[in-house]
């Protein structure tokens, strides 16, 4: 049976693909990679890839993957919050400086010769952690300018695996996309619901991503049952008008999460395949492994056009508080921040107490059996069925492209430049479509280039933190406070984009 489907004629087996990992596993061990070390995959989707990630699993190591293009400067950062023991690349000479550790150079072909002289069968373990130990670490964007890495804990991930396959009934023998790159939490669902239900992953790359067409596409040929992706994608091939009503016959199951749908785009697609494909909401923080609730959209969804789709309920065993910013408990009906608590909240953050310390806290009022509150910043309210509504961010972190991202690393990476006195980036949506939009103040005589400022920005953040574009200001506007008024900027940006619509 097919574990993971590479090409359409190009898959690998359960076997194979557990006597593969069993060997990577070995090479770790005998590597002295073992229980509590850091496994960093720094690879493009490939076989080698997808066994270090299952052989750390196995060996109680903690696996943390990069983005394969990410700026040396943001790869430092995550090197200092979680110190890797071996480094897996494809691209040695970007780790110079982290030259006493091992460096394996992923293979081209299908064999895996780096640990081809180990043995297939899994060797016994003296693995004496628990389930507390720490399977993976997911680095998001951090408000200070550093990427913080998320914990999460092999109990955290057993309960999402089983949560997973229980709400949605996967079987054995269905086809997953794996859409979703590896350095992003949403690959958790992909790859665990996958495996752990018996269903072929199937792998698309960064060249099956060049365009609305292609991506389409590979889901054809094929056939793939489930797609998990973020609202964008399904909104850019909606742009590229690769969407039918005939498209997508083998899907049954679309699922979208990691940020907003707008209703009045979502219900495009919705018209033209709901009668025959079920539609899925989710939302859940990556500090609380990946998904924490999901609702499958109906009709009466769509009454209003208004905002984006409620979340629904909450999973099983999970619970919920929504405060005001003293941290009262506000009334139904009323706007608050969403606290987290259950099975699947994560251990905190890498080599960052005090962060943890602010964003992980003990039992709100002894409220449930649960010992630990996550303060996600989401702002919710609930309505009279006990349906969560998102309303917007508390503070400046923001969904773009499916990424969170703290508005604050960008700007910390503009002003790192020795031309900008200060910088301020906001998110919006122009015809529902996410966009980042900065504006800087130049120094003295300093000459504003658009295109010079982003290229410099290419080094320190990754593509997807890159503004749109960026507008020149003599001076920031201030609030009474003395902070950037972030909301007159945004009605600098849309006079500027209603004045470019009339022109």
């Amino acid at each position: 049976m097919p574990a993971i489907q590479f090409t359409k004629n190009e898959s690998i087996t359960y076997g194979d693909l557990n006597h593969y990992v069993n060997q990577v596993a070995n090479f770790l061990l005998d590597n002295k990679i073992s229980h509590k070390s850091n496994v960093c995959i720094n690879l493009e989707k490939s076989l080698t890839a997808y066994c270090i990630l299952l052989a750390s699993i196995k060996i109680g190591a903690t696996y943390f993957a990069l983005d394969f293009k990410s700026p040396s400067i943001r790869t430092k950062k995550i090197f200092e919050k979680c110190k890797p023991n071996i480094i897996f690349t494809s691209d040695k000479t970007k780790f110079n400086s982290y030259s006493k550790k091992i460096l394996i150079v992923e293979d081209d072909g299908s064999q895996l010769t780096f640990c081809k002289n180990y043995q297939q069968e899994y060797c016994q373990l003296n693995f004496k952690g628990g389930t507390k130990d720490v399977a993976y670490v997911m680095f998001t964007s951090g408000s200070t300018g550093n990427p913080k890495g998320a914990k999460i804990s092999h109990e955290n991930l057993s309960n999402f695996i089983l949560w997973s396959i229980s709400t949605y009934k996967f079987k054995s023998g269905e086809k997953h996309s794996h859409l979703n790159p590896f350095y992003f939490d949403n690959s958790v669902f992909d790859i665990y619901s996958t495996f752990f239900s018996g269903g072929a992953l199937v792998v698309f790359t960064e060249s099956d991503m060049e365009s609305p067409q292609l991506i389409v596409d590979r889901i054809e040929e094929t056939k793939c049952n489930i797609l998990f992706s973020v609202p964008s994608l399904y909104m850019y091939l909606q742009s590229g008008k690769s969407i039918e009503s005939f498209s997508f016959m083998s899907v049954k199951t679309i699922i979208f999460g990691g940020e907003g749908y707008p209703k009045n785009r979502l219900i495009e697609i919705f018209q033209l395949l709901s009668k025959r494909v079920n539609f899925y909401n989710v939302y859940g923080p990556t500090e609380c492994t990946c998904i924490c609730s999901s609702i499958k959209l109906e009709d009466c969804d769509f009454e209003d056009l208004q905002g984006f789709p409620k979340i629904g309920k909450l999973s099983k065993n999970f619970n919920h508080i929504l405060t005001d910013e003293l941290g009262n408990i506000v009334p139904r009906g009323e706007v608050g921040e969403l606290l987290l608590c259950g099975p699947c909240i994560g251990l905190g953050y890498s080599n960052d107490e005090l962060l943890t310390k602010d964003q992980f806290i003990n039992n709100f009022k002894a409220i449930t059996n649960h010992s630990r509150f996550y303060k996600t910043g989401d702002l919710f309210k609930l309505d009279d069925d006990n349906n969560l509504w998102f309303v917007g961010r508390r503070d400046f972190q923001i969904k773009h492209q499916g990424y969170r991202i703290e508005l604050e690393e960008i700007e910390h990476g503009l002003m790192l430049s020795t031309k900008i006195a200060q910088a301020s980036v906001i998110h919006l949506y122009e015809n529902s479509v996410s966009m980042l939009m900065a504006f800087v103040e130049m120094k003295n005589d300093e000459i504003f280039i658009q295109k010079k400022i982003k290229s410099d920005l290419a080094f320190i953040v990754p593509k997807y933190m890159i503004p749109s574009k960026i507008f020149m200001i003599d001076k920031l506007p201030k609030n009474r406070n003395g902070k950037v008024d972030k909301n007159n900027l945004k009605l600098i940006v849309l006079d500027k984009l209603r004045e470019k619509n009339i022109g």
